[in-house]
């Protein structure tokens, strides 16, 4: 959480100087690092998949520019990537085979995951948000389930890039797996 926080500060997201430093004292002072754990909302704990580790992948592209269209493994001379293409890098990286061909989007990796509840999530599934014509526009990588709030990792858009936060669950969202697809 700390090179995270670092990371949004030098993204350009927070102008204060002391940023990174006030949200680290906050998520300490709170004791908000209890969420660090990769856990799934039934308090499962890690997966035993070997899908947890799609979230450390992920998590190495936090602070890393948005790049429409970067969407390869490895990034080689790109720095940053899109939403799909952080998909395509964390499974690739973690070595996890899905069946996807190579270069990934949005709507080509949605026929491949099987519709979950939320109940169900676990680190390492998808999110996907942005439906347009019943496909969706968006996917970020699910970290944990808290009750009804998602943590995840996700390219954004050019002004925000990749970063790790949370949403509210609501009807605007699918939850994907490719877990026994």
């Amino acid at each position: 959480y700390q090179e995270q926080c670092q990371a949004l500060q030098n993204s350009g997201y927070a102008t204060d100087p002391s940023y990174a430093s006030l949200l680290i004292s906050i998520i300490e002072d709170n004791n908000f690092t209890i969420y660090d754990t990769v856990t799934s909302s039934d308090g499962g704990g890690e997966t035993s998949d070997g899908y947890s580790s799609v979230v450390t992948s992920a998590r190495k592209l936090i602070g890393k520019p948005y790049i429409y269209g970067g969407n390869m493994y490895p990034l080689g001379s790109h720095n940053g990537t899109d939403c799909s293409g952080l998909c395509e890098w964390a499974y690739q990286d973690a070595g996890i085979d899905t069946g996807l061909p190579h270069r990934w989007t949005t709507y080509t990796m949605y026929p491949y995951t099987k519709e979950i509840t939320l109940s169900e999530a676990k680190a390492g599934d998808v999110l996907y948000s942005g439906f347009s014509g019943g496909m969706p526009t968006h996917v970020r990588i699910i970290v944990n389930v808290i009750g009804n709030t998602v943590y995840w990792v996700g390219a954004e858009n050019e002004d925000i890039g990749i970063i790790e936060s949370s949403s509210i669950f609501n009807n605007n969202f699918k939850i994907g797996t490719f877990r026994g697809v």
